[in-house]
């Protein structure tokens, strides 16, 4: 089965540990070579299900197919994938080069083709110049590395990263994510990649599903997560939100906010006279000398590359903006926010 030919579907699948609800009948459907991000908070469900599709976690109903085949029964070993643990699973005995040599062997690969194969694999994840070393003598960032090139080797038809990149320290973390998508995309391999870190999600994937308490909330593009939730949890846990309660008005095409301003709508999901959360993100709101809405300063912080400002309305709600500039005033002084109303986004305040 060729990475060209293999998408994943997943059909009703439910998975259990004992009485707990881990995966609840969820129904998906990953296209071939995608990069398809599973997102969410721990105990979501989203490295159980990635376990289910490698047969490490048994599903108690449903069906898993990879390329259109059925391979719910069929354990992880006779599976067309092939999984990446968060903590790399290197054999200490082995060196490098037979790290990565062990799933040909035991597939019986000719002795010639695994060391071209394997030569292959190092070179293309820059550790070729570290074959004859072990896995103690090599740092986070090139365990990880070692630990693809084992996958890949075996040409699975989809690979399956547990969190692969969270052990590791940030500039490793974002130049590894990088590699990966790279390479990911030189292969041209089904991926299915776990992580709770949301500028993981967006920075990698081609399309996310973000996960809470075993059930899919959304699945969509980076842009159409972060810029179009569907609920209130997609919009909190992805990036930061604020969200502002109101009511759509008998037109449905404006909203009446709490705040006591009314914004024009160019569409909306809800329904008209309908509550509603009307969705800013912080990087699109600015403090202003007049108009706007009316709020009380309450800190600003400084984080590098900008100001994180903290302001609260006169009904007790709390709005965070980020922007380049100290602001002028104090904290405890009156202060008027404005916000681009283009890049608003209304979701159902339930």
């Amino acid at each position: 089965m060729s990475a060209s030919q293999s998408g994943v579907e997943l059909r009703s699948l439910v998975c259990r540990y004992g009485p707990v609800e881990a995966v609840r009948k969820m129904d998906l459907v990953i296209e071939p070579g995608e990069f398809f991000t599973l997102l969410g908070p721990s105990g979501c469900g989203k490295s159980t299900t990635l376990q289910a599709i490698g047969g490490f976690a048994p599903p108690a109903a449903g069906r898993i197919l990879v390329g259109g085949q059925d391979i719910t029964g069929l354990p992880p070993a006779r599976r067309p994938t092939n999984y990446v643990f968060q903590n790399y699973a290197l054999f200490p005995h082995m060196s490098v080069a037979e790290n990565v040599e062990y799933g040909l062997k035991r597939r019986k690969v000719p002795a010639a083709e695994r060391r071209a194969r394997v030569l292959a694999e190092l070179k293309r994840v820059g550790m070729q110049d570290f074959a004859t070393r072990w896995p103690a003598q090599l740092s986070g960032g090139q365990q990880q590395r070692v630990a693809l090139a084992r996958a890949l080797v075996n040409r699975p038809a989809v690979l399956l990263l547990d969190e692969p990149l969270s052990a590791l320290d940030f500039l490793m973390r974002k130049q590894l994510r990088e590699e990966l998508k790279t390479i990911q995309r030189e292969v041209g391999t089904t991926t299915v990649f776990v992580t709770h870190d949301q500028s993981e999600a967006l920075s990698m994937s081609d399309r996310i599903a973000v996960m809470n308490a075993g059930r899919i909330e959304q699945i969509g593009t980076p842009s159409e997560i972060y810029e179009r939730p569907k609920t209130r949890f997609v919009a909190e846990f992805v990036g930061s939100a604020n969200l502002l309660p109101g009511r759509v008005g008998a037109s449905g095409s404006a909203v009446a906010l709490d705040a006591g301003i009314t914004l024009r709508l160019a569409s909306s999901r809800v329904c008209e006279g309908q509550r509603c959360l009307v969705m800013v993100r912080p990087e699109h709101m600015w403090l202003t000398d007049t108009g706007g809405l009316t709020a009380t300063l309450a800190k600003c912080t400084y984080v590098g590359d900008h100001h994180e400002i903290v302001a609260t309305l006169a009904h007790g709600g709390e709005l965070t903006i980020k922007q380049r500039e100290w602001p002028s005033l104090a904290p405890g002084a009156l202060c008027h926010i404005a916000f681009d109303e283009t890049k608003v986004h209304v979701i159902p305040a339930s």
